[in-house]
């Protein structure tokens, strides 16, 4: 979800992939899957506050929504990241570079910022943290290591089962 989303989905582990730390990494997701399918496009943030805590205020509301520009359907929800920075379907917006000063602390290029700038900046106060972790436990944006980072070792034999639903 560092990006955004435009569908619920979900990944299923099939095999052995142990929980938690592990020599190799951080080690699978907990119960086996991360379960994203309880995302609704309509709890996308319309007023996100991606001002970098107040450096630049016309950002400090800003809509997440991913409207198609031709017909103004509704396409899915940008991340603040993803917002900041991706130029299709951009509706006017002023995108940046992700190292420019206005997304830097969203984006978090390293360098400038560190992952411990990042992870206590602002990007892990927004919005659409909140509703993503809310629905599933998986990345929000870069360094959001607490929450969405997990590997499997790839010495096991595994398979993985996603599966999208229809947005809602």
């Amino acid at each position: 979800m560092v990006d955004g989303f435009t569908t619920p989905m979900k990944v299923v582990v099939n095999g052995y992939c142990p929980e938690g730390p592990q020599l190799d990494g951080p080690g699978g997701p907990v119960g086996g899957q991360i379960d994203c399918s309880t995302l609704r496009l309509s709890d996308c943030p319309t007023h996100e506050n991606l001002s970098s805590d107040g450096q630049f205020p016309f950002l400090s509301s800003v809509s997440l929504v991913a409207t198609n520009p031709s017909t103004g359907a509704l396409g899915g929800c940008y991340s603040p990241s993803a917002k900041l920075t991706f130029s299709h379907w951009a509706g006017g917006f002023t995108t940046y570079n992700p190292a420019a000063p206005e997304a830097q602390l969203y984006t978090c290029p390293t360098p400038p910022i560190s992952p411990e700038q990042c992870s206590s900046g602002p990007a892990d106060r927004t919005n659409y943290r909140n509703m993503i972790h809310s629905h599933c436990k998986t990345y929000t944006y870069p360094y959001d290591d607490g929450v969405g980072l997990s590997s499997c070792p790839g010495s096991t034999s595994l398979s993985y089962e996603v599966t999208f639903y229809c947005p809602q």
